[in-house]
């Protein structure tokens, strides 16, 4: 698993960006632990619309986590 392989390099922070208007990958996101640290506005143009963007970060070797 992705997660595994990133605590096996000693990886710190796992960091995903998310559409806003994307709950489905929000709510997938969140169930793994991610938390949401960003919302950034109109940052991005797909399909004659301007979107919303949204960090999400999920610290890995941490006691605070257990995935």
């Amino acid at each position: 698993m992705l997660f595994d392989r990133a605590r096996g390099v000693t990886l710190r922070p796992m960091i995903a960006g998310v559409s806003a208007d994307n709950q489905i990958s929000i709510n997938l996101h969140q169930a793994f632990g991610f938390a949401e640290v960003a919302h950034f506005k109109e940052v991005g143009y797909k399909f004659g619309r301007w979107l919303d963007l949204k960090f999400f970060e999920l610290l890995l070797n941490s006691t605070k986590n257990t995935i």
